[in-house]
Formats: C-alpha cells, structure tokens, sequence
C-alpha cells in the first residue's frame, strides 16, 4: 500500500472504474454453495472468483466505488493463492473498515512465485444500504 497508516484510500485518479462482465455462477452444494468463475486468463478467473464471493453475501449493483483498497497475498501453491487472496478481502469485509468491492483488479500475478498485488474498487459495508 502507499501509505502504511490507511487500509483504505481514495481512488487513484486515471482509474478505470468501468464494471467488468459477469464471468461467474453459483452452483447448489450440499453444505453451502459453489463459486464457479472463469476469465480470459488466469488473473481475470482470480478477480471474478472474489467478486462472485461478494456478489454472494450482497447485492452486489448496491456497492459504489468510493475508495481503492490495495492488498498482497502469497501462496505454497495455486490452490492456497487463491484460499489466500479470497481470505485477505474476506477479512477486510470481516474486521475494520469492513470493505467491499465493487471490481478488483489484479496489478501483478506472479506465477512463479506465487504472489498477487490487487487493488479493490469499493466502499464500507453498510446493513442499511447493502443487503
């Protein structure tokens, strides 16, 4: 993040704040529900998985983009990336300031290193607002 001492930050100017195509859909599960979410590569199918995990908990078309939250996260493999990246949105909805996003948007995917730089597009979860 650029300044150690906020979570959340206005957005940067020169943002594309366009909302992506909805490349996702919940499939029944016995014990909750599956996140099935796909993209043009990699990157993409990662962004749309998290949305489609908010897209879940809310109504989604209610959020506004009115801060940026940037996020890092590292993985053993794929699969734990991923857990990892999902987890760090999961916690900032969870805990102070409680964010959600509107888009995310990977900046840097490191394959081989298993890393992720994101940055999500959206405001502070509230029970009037967003149900």
């Amino acid at each position: 993040m650029a300044d150690d001492d906020c979570t959340t930050c206005p957005i940067p100017e020169g943002s594309d704040l366009a909302v992506p195509a909805v490349k996702y859909e919940y499939l029944d599960h016995t014990a909750d529900v599956q996140l099935h979410a796909w993209g043009d590569n990699l990157a993409e199918a990662f962004e749309n998985v998290a949305m489609a995990m908010f897209g879940y908990m809310t109504e989604i078309e209610t959020v506004e983009m009115a801060l940026a939250m940037e996020m890092e996260c590292q993985g053993e493999d794929m699969e734990g990336l991923l857990f990892h990246f999902l987890d760090e949105f999961l916690f900032a909805f969870s805990a102070e300031p409680f964010f959600i996003p509107r888009k995310i948007v990977i900046t840097e995917f490191d394959r081989q290193n298993l890393r992720i730089k994101c940055r999500g597009f959206g405001e502070q979860f509230t029970l009037g607002k967003h149900p």
